[in-house]
């Protein structure tokens, strides 16, 4: 029974001493009372296999086993029910503690890539803290530096290319949709946003054009936007358009050439006044 008893002993002394250096090098618990802990089990253990000749010793022996089995259940309880939930605004949480022990010098470690919430609630205040990483205050608007007009035609609506032309336009960072309408245009309305067309060979062939199916009308704001939505779209004659933009991607003829930009913040002023005259 004493021969067993030591013989175990040792070996618990191999193991806790492995267990406390792998705590040390992981640095994955509270590290300094792991290491502590192991290192009286060990200090013990050889003391044991001193005293187990002894009368009791083999009683003392249990006991000693006993108390291990508790720390080792206990020390992990009491690190993980102790540790403080970080502030907001502060790093993101985790799964597992970190110790404060210094490193050794070697090459910057690469931060953890913070994951985005699929939901944004509470916009500007400070809740709890999430998987989603620190919460981040937004202003309640953003500044916009212009608005431009913009007109998908009846052959863009025909065609079924209004999603495709939208999500071009949204995708174009800092770009936001103001309002959007699908409508019929009268010829009222016609003459006020071509009136000075009128007289030229091509003005009835284009109003006709224009009446021949609803329109969607949509106001673009964000920066550089009448001049970025103008580029987006091309040039008027879509075989001079260059691939990748919308005319030169979809458009084969002149006058059914898809979409109308504003092409000045003058030109942009005039036309939200007829189109959509609440937001002048």
């Amino acid at each position: 029974m004493r021969t067993l008893c030591s013989s175990t002993l040792v070996g618990e002394f191999f193991v806790i001493g492995f267990a406390g250096l792998v705590a040390m090098k992981d640095d994955t618990l509270a590290t300094s009372t792991v290491w502590w802990v192991c290192g009286i089990a060990m200090v013990l253990s050889v003391l044991l296999c001193g005293m187990i000749t002894r009368p009791g010793g083999v009683q003392l022996g249990w006991a000693l086993q006993i108390g291990l089995i508790a720390s080792g259940f206990f020390v992990p309880v009491m690190f993980f029910l102790g540790r403080p939930s970080p502030p907001c605004g502060g790093p993101p949480c985790t799964t597992a503690g970190r110790s404060t022990r210094s490193r050794p010098a070697g090459p910057p470690r690469r931060p953890p890539r913070a994951r985005q919430s699929l939901t944004l609630r509470n916009r500007g205040t400070c809740g709890p803290c999430s998987l989603g990483g620190p919460h981040t205050a937004f202003p309640k608007e953003f500044p916009v530096s212009q608005r431009t007009l913009v007109l998908l035609k009846p052959d863009a609506v025909r065609r079924g290319l209004v999603g495709e032309i939208i999500g071009r336009i949204e995708r174009k960072a800092g770009w936001t949709l103001a309002a959007l309408e699908l409508r019929e245009l009268d010829q009222e309305t016609l003459e006020q946003h071509y009136g000075e067309h009128k007289g030229k060979p091509f003005y009835e062939p284009l109003m006709g054009f224009m009446s021949s199916g609803p329109v969607v009308a949509l106001v673009v704001e964000g920066e550089r936007v009448i001049e970025g939505v103008r580029q987006l779209a091309g040039p008027t004659d879509p075989i001079a358009a260059a691939p990748g933009s919308i005319r030169g991607d979809f458009g084969t003829i002149v006058r059914e050439n898809l979409i109308h930009a504003s092409d000045s913040e003058e030109s942009t002023l005039r036309e939200l006044k007829i189109f959509f005259p609440g937001l002048v």
